[in-house]
């Protein structure tokens, strides 16, 4: 801070992250949900380590099939507050004591990560590093509970709840 008080090109103190590319709606990949997503969805210059960002639509999608397991990167408190339905909780800010839960999340299955919705990040920041333990289909629900709960509403407005 007193550098940049001093200096005239002072240094930018405030970091926001890139957004995530979205998940395309027409997708198939090989043994996964038709609403999955494959590594050739992410923009040509994307490598391996891209994340890619689910609707509400694409989750429902993926939880009918029975294809996709979802995480809940927000602390437990907030977990047993509220969550998705058959989520699984798995703390970012406390990652490494969940080593054992980590190593048994199947590679053969869509994992979604999400937390609150914007502007919490910790979803992402988790889906980051299961991509980087080697979990070959990682994506995240960036809407959270927040869009989850709008969407129940809707549905409820509508009549028209199917329970999920």
């Amino acid at each position: 801070f007193v550098v940049n008080f001093f200096h005239p090109h002072g240094v930018k103190i405030a970091f926001q992250r890139p957004p995530l590319p979205r998940a395309v709606d027409s997708m198939d990949a090989e043994e996964l949900p038709p609403v999955s997503i494959s590594d050739r969805d992410a923009p040509q210059n994307s490598t391996n380590e891209t994340i890619l960002v689910v609707t509400y639509e694409q989750l429902i999608g993926m939880i009918n099939e029975q294809k996709a397991l979802i995480i809940d990167a927000r602390g437990e408190s907030e977990f047993q507050a509220g969550h998705l339905p058959n989520a699984i909780n798995i703390p970012y800010e406390r990652y490494f004591e969940f080593e054992e839960t980590i190593r048994k999340l199947p590679k053969d299955k869509w994992l979604i990560c999400y937390c609150d919705g914007p502007p919490c990040d910790l979803g992402e920041m988790l889906a980051e590093e299961l991509k980087l333990r080697g979990f070959p289909h990682v994506v995240v629900y960036q809407g959270g509970v927040k869009d989850w709960l709008q969407h129940r509403e809707l549905q409820k407005e509508k009549g028209g709840d199917s329970g999920s």
